[in-house]
């Protein structure tokens, strides 16, 4: 069963003397060779389709599609579908656009989080008329719809096709910059969950045209999502393949330009065909040569290629998990972006592999290997200090492995009990947690080889090694690949070879090591990058990465903090904030008093309030530390303010924990 697209790109219709518009029945005539075979047709149009945005224009183009859709009907029977997005040339920029363009100006300061439904609507008004045009052309069977993404559900010969067409052009201006597009990626995230045969993102502007901070998260969701991308706008026409350990692997075809005004560039459109029953495709490059659309030989694949393996996943994280797992670990904020997340200054740490029959043997590896689904199938050990990440190494493989369509859980070591009704329990409330109240029957029914577990502080109870054997011989049987985090304390020779617990035989033991200088220097070059399009040119940017490294090296090297993340971050966010001085020679405990009253005063409390709240979290501090416990009832903690009240600064207790929850503290 085969699926064949015709992609046009950049058609700009003007006036009814555009030259293109004849060539009508050429596009047609190309095709031919492969549309007898095809199940379906499909039109691709990946934006620019008028060249101005106003109603006349888009009257012109439906002249030109009914010529197309005429022409292929007498070569074909099969259905012949219309799939449209917008790129910048479908915006009427007549008119007073000041606003607009002061809505802009706030999105690119302020960031995704700046972004509201108000905010679209009020961008996307210069599109009003395409959006009529692609409403009358488009298919009925829509399912999803806003102002800046459609999808498209099809059921062809009972495979499932998904088309997903985004509107990144929503702030594109008159004179477009590259960088300055900023798409609100976190809205769409659960849209990765429904499961198709194949999942084609069409869109106008390729990835390099989008704000530093939009570009890898939307990469991500995109490449993630699709197994076919398909652009426009830059007028080039190509097509290949991305291979990557974040995204693993997608197809690409970029569009020529039908009609180019300046003359510049020859009239194109591209086909590919997809065989779905053998999972394979073939794409041709056409370009007109002055009589006919030829294919452009050497840029032209004659032979098929087989289909990048989709990463379908009916489990779909709750926006809360998905918000957890991207928490930085502190109230991180930087002038190119106002809420800093995991997925923006993630850098893999080396790990040390511990080899326990040969201490001689000294290996070092990334913990980017790690998401290798074979090491977590033998089982895993991470050794590591409290602070020194473990758990954003988690949070960054869970999100890998679903992404790849396995159903990780995240378990507390803290909580569980050597008893497999309790543990069964805690499994259960884990994954209605993480994905959903409904999703428990689903889970149940994975493949083993697709339920990964991962246990956060695996010794974090004082068990015996038969207790911990009795957990983990209940852990196995309930998941194909096992992932433990430890202190480094924990010690494997006295568990495994003087210890009961031959559950853990076999498993890869690593142990997590600080930042060395190549480390430091790409995680302070992501954090100065998130500066971006904000202002900064790419000078102002290259002395910002040089005068940072410079600082943090001559920091660590006094051995005074710590060269892990969380203490590097505060750094590079203390030289940000011109406050290098205060925190070049201190400990690392004043570089969490410099991250709490940095997350107090984002928080909106006053200078006169911060010596309040420093000590309602000191005594708060020794509250639990006293009682030996990891977590407080709200009870408790209620009863603590009203003595807090009593004795020092008494302020509502709702209004203080919303404070210390906004901070993170």
């Amino acid at each position: 069963m085969k699926l064949l697209l015709l992609h046009l790109s950049d058609i700009h219709v003007d006036t009814r003397s555009d030259s293109f518009l004849a060539h009508a029945d050429s596009i047609v005539s190309a095709a031919n060779p492969r549309i007898n075979s095809a199940e379906v047709v499909f039109v691709v149009v990946s934006g620019d389709v008028a060249f101005s945005g106003r109603r006349e224009q888009y009257e012109i183009a439906s002249g030109f599609f009914e010529q197309l859709r005429s022409g292929l009907s007498k070569q074909t029977d099969s259905p012949i579908h219309f799939i449209i997005t917008p790129g910048n040339h479908d915006c009427d920029f007549t008119g007073d656009q000041s606003v607009r363009d002061a809505l802009i100006g706030t999105i690119l300061q302020k960031g995704e989080d700046s972004i509201t439904p108000e905010i679209v609507a009020a961008c996307t008004r210069v599109q009003s008329e395409f959006f009529s045009f692609r409403d009358t052309w488009g298919p009925a069977d829509v399912a999803h719809k806003d102002e800046l993404w459609v999808t498209y559900s099809f059921d062809i010969g009972g495979y499932k096709v998904l088309f997903d067409v985004i509107n990144v052009a929503w702030m594109s201006r008159l004179h477009e910059e590259q960088g300055k597009l900023v798409f609100p990626v976190k809205r769409y995230e659960k849209l990765t969950g429904e499961s198709s045969a194949i999942r084609i993102a069409v869109m106008h502007h390729p990835l390099n045209w989008y704000n530093q901070a939009t570009y890898r998260p939307f990469r991500r969701l995109v490449r993630t999502l699709a197994r076919i991308i398909i652009t426009g706008h830059e007028h080039e026409q190509n097509v290949g393949e991305n291979i990557d350990t974040e995204t693993e692997h997608s197809t690409y075809v970029e569009g020529g330009v039908l009609y180019a005004r300046d003359g510049k560039s020859q009239s194109s459109f591209n086909i590919v065909e997809i065989d779905m029953s053998e999972g394979m495709y073939a794409s041709e490059l056409h370009v007109w040569n002055g009589s006919m659309y030829v294919p452009r030989e050497m840029a032209a694949w004659q032979n098929y290629r087989t289909l990048p393996p989709t990463t379908n996943n009916a489990l779909v994280f709750r926006r809360e998990f998905a918000k957890q797992m991207d928490d930085p670990g502190g109230a991180f904020s930087h002038p190119g972006k106002q809420n800093v997340t995991l997925s923006d200054i993630y850098i893999y740490p080396d790990l040390r592999v511990e080899h326990r029959r040969d201490k001689t043997v000294k290996e070092t590896v990334s913990a980017g290997s790690l998401r290798d689904i074979n090491l977590i199938y033998q089982g895993v050990v991470l050794k590591g200090d409290e602070k020194t990440g473990k758990t954003s190494l988690i949070y960054q493989l869970i999100r890998h492995f679903h992404e790849n369509g396995c159903a990780p859980v995240l378990l507390n070591g803290a909580e569980l009990k050597p008893n497999e009704r309790e543990l069964s329990k805690r499994v259960a409330s884990a994954v209605q947690r993480q994905y959903g109240d409904d999703a428990w029957l689903n889970w149940q029914q994975l493949p083993h080889n697709k339920k990964i577990v991962f246990v956060d502080d695996f010794d974090a109870q004082k068990l015996t090694n038969g207790q911990r054997e009795a957990i983990l011989s209940v852990i196995k049987s309930s998941f194909g690949g096992i992932f433990l985090s430890v202190s480094d304390l924990f010690e494997m020779d006295e568990v495994v070879l003087d210890g009961p617990v031959k559950s853990l035989v076999g498993f890869n033991e690593y142990e997590l090591l600080e930042f060395g200088h190549k480390l430091r220097f790409e995680l302070i070059r992501k954090w100065t990058l998130l500066g971006e399009g904000v202002g900064r040119d790419s000078t102002d940017v290259f002395a910002a990465l040089d005068r940072a490294e410079k600082s943090i090296t001559a920091i660590v090297g006094r051995n005074l903090v710590p060269r892990v993340p969380i203490y590097l971050l505060t750094l590079l966010q203390s030289l940000e904030a011109g406050q290098q001085s205060d925190l070049q020679n201190s400990a690392y405990g004043d570089c969490y008093r410099f991250l709490i009253t940095g997350a107090f005063a984002q928080a909106g409390v006053k200078a006169i309030e911060m010596q309040e709240y420093l000590q309602f979290c000191t005594l708060l501090s020794w509250e639990y530390c006293r009682k030996q416990l990891r977590e407080l009832e709200e009870s408790a903690v209620a009863r603590f303010n009203d003595w807090f009240s009593t004795q020092y600064y008494r302020r509502d207790f709702r209004h203080r924990i919303d404070i210390l929850v906004e901070c993170k503290a």
